[in-house]
């Protein structure tokens, strides 16, 4: 089996991928960043340890004849909330955080610009600028949800999180195995925030800033037919 690189921007929906990939015993990487621009989490000693272990691993497996790279693109304004949620530590203290409330986190949220522009410039800043890969001179297949992309050694299936789960058969054709059945894995139930977060996604109403800069991105059109679009979007109109 040839190497398997997850490499996408953080909160995905990658984690049941990732667990099957271990599970089917792949030669696997799960990054979100290569370069150190950007980041959504400031470098501390220790991620940075990780971080050059990965960027080595992930520079080795590009030397190989061949490599498997996949990527996700998820409906942006959940993907933020989600990021954001999994990210309190650096936004509020230990204490801060025993008190927290929906209209704490709310203001917060609204301020805070860390995450805000992943969803438009991670493949620009990320996947294209490291592997060579413009995604957006591709035509994205938007009814399959799907796109493969090969460029010398690399094989790129690009996804929308939304239709990984009716994509088993194209995913053991792309890995070159007989099967590959997906293991779901739903780690927000056991998050010590839940109930905050449960809430947060029911009550948050966005500005239109916000929707205009998530919901008209070049990064959206290319995923997501225009009536897909105002669907996702429609949902945080209604509160």
């Amino acid at each position: 089996m040839y190497p398997v690189v997850l490499y996408q921007m953080g909160k995905v929906g990658s984690s049941s991928l990732k667990g099957t990939l271990n599970h089917y015993k792949f030669k696997s990487l799960h990054i979100h960043r290569y370069y150190f621009n950007d980041n959504e989490r400031p470098i501390n000693p220790k991620p940075l340890f990780l971080k050059l272990k990965y960027n080595l691993t992930l520079n080795r497996f590009l030397k190989e004849k061949k490599v498997k790279v996949i990527t996700f693109y998820r409906d942006p304004l959940p993907r933020n909330i989600s990021s954001f949620f999994q990210n309190l530590d650096i936004y509020f203290s230990k204490k801060e955080r025993k008190n927290l409330t929906y209209d704490i986190l709310e203001k917060k949220f609204n301020n805070s610009f860390r995450f805000h522009d992943t969803p438009n410039n991670w493949f620009d800043l990320e996947l294209n600028k490291r592997l060579g890969i413009n995604i957006f001179e591709v035509p994205f297949n938007k009814e399959t949800g799907y796109t493969i992309i090969n460029k010398d050694n690399i094989e790129l299936l690009i996804c929308t999180t939304n239709k990984i789960n009716t994509l088993e058969k194209e995913l053991a054709e792309f890995l070159e195995v007989e099967e590959f059945k997906l293991i779901h894995k739903n780690i927000g139930d056991n998050k010590w925030y839940k109930d905050l977060y449960k809430e947060f996604k029911e009550r948050y109403k966005p500005s239109q800033a916000m929707l205009d800069k998530l919901y008209n991105s070049k990064t959206i059109q290319h995923f997501f037919t225009q009536k897909t679009i105002e669907e996702l979007k429609s949902k945080w109109l209604v509160k």
